[in-house]
């Protein structure tokens, strides 16, 4: 019986050191070809994973007025402690993302 296809990230990036880490051994052709396939699946799917967790963090944060902001994960303001009143300006140019969920 075949392994569910639904694994977490953890499981996911821990096969894909695996792999990693067997490569750079002493491995013949088809077993590095059959290793590089495995790779490169597990790598696409460890980039769903973070590709949803980062969409998820992007529709949590919420801007005073209810709407949602999309703002590039990981680029948080040190001195961001009195809310979006520094960012208020340069809205235009931020490359954040305004999404609209209709609600």
């Amino acid at each position: 019986m075949t392994r569910p296809k639904t694994k977490d990230f953890e499981t996911t990036l821990t096969e894909l050191e695996a792999v990693v880490a067997e490569l750079d051994g002493d491995v013949k052709l088809e077993k590095a070809l059959d290793l590089f396939e495995k790779g490169m699946k597990l790598s696409k799917d460890c980039q769903t994973f973070l590709k949803g967790a980062e969409e998820k963090v992007e529709i949590l944060k919420r801007s005073m007025d209810g709407a949602i902001v999309g703002e590039p994960f990981g680029e948080e303001d040190e001195d961001e402690e009195d809310g979006d009143d520094d960012d208020s300006d340069d809205d235009d140019q931020s490359g954040s993302t305004q999404l609209s969920l209709g609600i």
